[in-house]
């Protein structure tokens, strides 16, 4: 059984500063080996969200990139699970980075304080369980400022003891260090409260109290090494509404002799703007010029798909050769009254196959009726592969809009097509061509963002890093209002 479509998705930028690099190593042990970043928030996050993420290290200049999604990761035995990013996909700048990191570790190291052996041991056991680590220890404040010459990334003291307490080795770190990072969790007792509340004001991160309890010790220790990590998510406001043209037939009755009429397309369409940052919104096909109005004040893009259809060559002067396929005047008429509206708008639009022909088409260009047999060296642009297997290659124009987007001289695309655009529209430029000619890509010169493109790119974007650079630019510029 084929899995349903998981419910919308809201995209999320989440920034993740790591104060020191074995904070991240910390967060690695305890939460990403998991499979992700564990955040804590008092909003639950939508379960499936797309996530852009940086993960910012010190002395590092660059972010390490990624893409993930929103998860639920448990935060630990016997604890509650909470909302998590797990990652899919890191940058190969970040994840140099990540092994630099990795290579360099030395351990993340502890330093535990308590007068009492029995305690520093039963910690020590405790806190390996928790986390891997390398565990110091202290007998009292004397013997810990000591042993600080060396560097930890957490301080676990008592707060009374015989020489030199807890709060000697808060000074210590705090004012002769200068030390404002590293986390410092103090173990105090009911009777301690106003010793508590000076370490607090010292610069003590947390407090447990005796008697000592794992469940609280795990919570705490993974609250410090928290504070070194500062997490931002932000929604994308402005989520762009893109308008996508469907196709209709009819389909046989279940329970009737006669066919029902359809509304459909092709999945791929949705999950390409859904995933990229947009909200995909269906158009049903009208000859209602009002409601067409209505249409273009509700969308900020507009997304003419293909079919297996052909447009009527009679809207470019010509007579229906033999090999013209299934004409449907009701879409093609709906098309180009959205796409008009749209241009006069200077609305973003997208012509993908059919839609690209039909972009040329509304502009005064021409097509070929059948590449076949009208174009006798042209290479076979019916692929018998599945859409989301490319085909054949296309050379892009140096000076076009689709070379700034794609950066790219050549890309490999996907080929379903027996029509071509042949002369191209008033206002429109050829941005891509097969190798043997036909016309792969155009593009206005007189809009903000009207490009065409003869291939599938909706069926290769999860795989094409070309593919997916074009809806995030068509929805980007979706997203600003003129």
């Amino acid at each position: 059984m084929e899995d349903r479509r998981k419910s919308p998705r809201i995209p999320l930028k989440v920034q993740v500063k790591y104060k020191t690099p074995n904070a991240f190593l910390a967060d690695y042990a305890l939460n990403i080996s998991r499979g992700g970043i564990f955040i804590e928030t008092d909003k639950p996050l939508p379960l499936g969200s797309s996530v852009d993420f940086q993960l910012l290290f010190p002395d590092t200049s660059k972010p390490v990139k990624g893409t993930g999604e929103v998860v639920r990761i448990a935060a630990g035995k016997g604890e509650p699970s909470g909302m998590g990013i797990k990652f899919k996909d890191l940058s190969p700048e970040g994840l140099a980075i990540v092994e630099k990191i990795f290579k360099d570790f030395a351990g993340i190291r502890i330093l535990v304080v308590d007068d009492a052996a029995v305690m520093r041991r039963l910690l020590s056991f405790w806190l390996r369980k928790i986390i891997k680590c390398d565990i110091t220890e202290a007998s009292d404040g004397i013997e810990a400022i000591s042993r600080l010459k060396e560097k930890f990334d957490l301080v676990i003291t008592d707060l009374r003891m015989p020489r030199a307490d807890g709060l000697k080795v808060i000074e210590h770190i705090r004012d002769n260090m200068h030390d404002t990072v590293t986390p410092i969790l103090i173990i105090t007792t009911v009777a301690s409260g106003d010793d508590k509340e000076k370490a607090l004001m010292l610069g003590a991160s947390g407090y447990i109290t005796k008697p000592l309890k794992f469940t609280e010790l795990s919570r705490t220790v993974k609250d410090m090494f928290q504070s070194l990590v500062d997490i931002s998510i932000k929604k994308i406001e402005k989520m762009p509404v893109i308008g996508i043209t469907a196709d209709f037939g009819e389909m046989p009755s279940k329970t009737k002799r006669q066919k029902d009429p359809y509304i459909f397309l092709r999945e791929g369409y949705i999950n390409a703007i859904e995933e990229n940052g947009g909200i995909p919104l269906l158009l049903p096909i009208t000859a209602n010029i009002d409601l067409i109005e209505h249409y273009t004040e509700m969308i900020d893009g507009l997304l003419l798909t293909g079919g297996n259809f052909d447009i009527d060559p009679r809207y470019y002067g010509e007579e229906p050769s033999d090999k013209v396929g299934e004409i449907k005047e009701e879409r093609s008429a709906f098309e180009m009254a959205m796409a008009k509206h749209a241009l006069d708008k200077d609305m973003p639009v997208l012509g993908i196959c059919g839609g690209m022909q039909l972009l040329n088409v509304l502009s005064g260009g021409t097509l070929y009726q059948d590449i076949p047999t009208q174009l006798k060296d042209a290479i076979n642009h019916q692929q018998k592969k599945t859409r989301e297997n490319a085909s054949h290659s296309i050379k892009i124009t140096d000076d076009s809009r689709l070379f700034r987007i794609i950066n790219s001289k050549s890309v490999m695309v996907n080929s379903t097509h027996h029509q071509a655009v042949k002369d191209v529209g008033n206002g429109l430029t050829v941005n891509a061509a097969a190798e043997d000619g036909v016309v792969e890509g155009i593009e206005s010169k007189n809009h903000r963002f009207v490009i065409g493109v003869q291939w599938h790119p909706e069926a290769l974007y999860k795989n094409s890093k070309e593919a997916e650079a074009l809806f995030k630019e068509f929805i980007n510029e979706s997203a600003f209002k003129k």
